[in-house]
């Protein structure tokens, strides 16, 4: 699973806040269309907190991908 939002990081543990999180679908980069899905699901809370142990790797998202998000969040 690909999660995308925005990542605060903290002095303590859990050390990362993941605000405005969605689960990316599609656009594997032969023209699919790019879809966000909003994660967790049906809860009204918008962030995720992890610990360090919880995270693999941050990797910034492609042009593609960063435009759909900042469309989303625009439309909020």
């Amino acid at each position: 699973m690909y999660i995308l939002g925005k990542v605060t990081e903290m002095d303590d543990e859990p050390s990362l806040m993941i605000d405005d999180v969605y689960v990316i679908k599609g656009g594997n980069g032969s023209g699919i269309k790019i879809d966000l899905i909003e994660y967790p699901k049906h809860v009204s809370t918008r962030f995720l907190f992890l610990t360090s142990t919880d995270v693999l790797t941050i990797l910034d998202p492609a042009p593609a991908v960063q435009e759909a998000y900042n469309e989303k969040i625009a439309a909020k």
